[in-house]
């Protein structure tokens, strides 16, 4: 990237993150809790906080994200609407740089819809739109993390838990809620080019980014049913940065 391009950008995050600031729209941290560490996931739209519980001295990982307000939900659902008929829209965007380029010109196409709403609205509804067509949707931040080697969930409803390698087996403050868990694995498994049923509920197989997904689907084959296992690898091919594993109950 040359410098008058590498300025740009991040004079362009600079104004970006003041905005969202300003906004004020993103988790709180819970009371009970002193920070200790903290640092980019995807900036400015998440960040990792390693925060530890005053009383039992206990670790959490915690996700501070940028959240969508009302008006920008229906963003979301007015973008989402115009791309979902896209057939090959997976596949236009198998890199970030080409998401981006989609959607700004489908911003561009239909700019008389989204005239009115302000620069960093539409930055945050877009950063929620990659997570969901090309990332890891609910952990997606997570998976941008090169300090996690191990990620669990026992269910719904129930937090993740993920291994640090400074701090070891933590907590965090995500988990998944009802039916999107199943959506999850099936949307995962499907970008992958297999399919995932109650009549083939074992699959392995390979993901962006040198990353490997085990998933054994609802309770055919396990007691609590869903679980899933994500191999998550350095940028670096030849070193490994570990095992996620992630036991699902089933709903």
């Amino acid at each position: 990237m040359s410098d008058v391009k590498l300025k740009t950008k991040n004079t362009f995050e600079k104004f970006l993150n003041s905005e969202l600031l300003e906004d004020g729209n993103q988790n709180k941290i819970p009371e009970g809790y002193k920070v200790v560490k903290s640092y980019p996931l995807n900036p400015p739209f998440s960040y990792a906080t390693i925060l530890q519980d005053t009383e039992t001295s206990g670790y959490l990982y915690y996700v501070d994200e940028v959240q969508l307000n009302q008006e920008e939900e229906i963003i979301f659902q007015k973008l989402y609407d115009l791309i979902e008929h896209s057939l090959d829209l997976e596949r236009r965007s198998e890199k970030n740089s080409g998401i981006n380029s989609y959607l700004n010109k489908v911003l561009e196409e239909n700019k008389k819809i989204f005239q009115s709403y302000t620069l960093a609205s539409l930055e945050k509804v877009k950063y929620y739109l990659k997570k969901e067509i090309v990332g890891f949707g609910l952990i997606d931040p997570i998976m941008h993390d090169p300090n996690i080697e191990d990620i669990s969930c026992s269910g719904i409803k129930t937090p993740i838990y993920v291994w640090h390698r400074e701090f070891d087996s933590v907590p965090t403050n995500v988990e998944f809620e009802d039916e999107k868990l199943n959506n999850f694995i099936t949307r995962i498994v499907f970008r992958a080019g297999k399919h995932i049923s109650s009549a083939y509920p074992i699959s392995d197989l390979a993901l962006e980014g040198n990353h490997r997904i085990s998933v054994l689907y609802q309770k055919e084959i396990t007691p609590k049913g869903t679980s899933f296992t994500i191999r998550k690898f350095r940028e670096d091919p030849c070193q490994r940065l570990g095992v996620i594993t992630i036991h699902v109950r089933g709903l």
